[in-house]
């Protein structure tokens, strides 16, 4: 799957990934959330939102990033190292 089909990515968060080189939703989910959004923030910068994060999340696991509940973001956020 691309990542143009995946639930929660849009455009500027696909721009972001490939930047970083991320190009498909295999190298997507080898990452993780957390190690993914951390190689977007070291290749566009630190101004990149947590909901990234969550979308992340959510299109690896099939939810709306919206949805995600305390704990997990709490989680989400140890494990990215923010």
């Amino acid at each position: 799957m691309s990542l143009d089909e995946l639930r929660n990515i849009g455009a500027a968060s696909r721009a972001m990934l490939r930047e970083a080189g991320i190009e498909t939703e295999v190298e997507l989910r080898a990452l993780g959330a957390a190690h993914a959004y951390r190689k977007v923030r070291f290749h566009c910068g630190r101004h990149v939102s947590l909901n990234l994060l969550w979308a992340l999340h959510g299109a690896l696991n099939g939810c709306d990033w919206r949805n995600l509940d305390a704990e997990t973001k709490a989680a989400l956020k140890r494990d990215a190292g923010v």
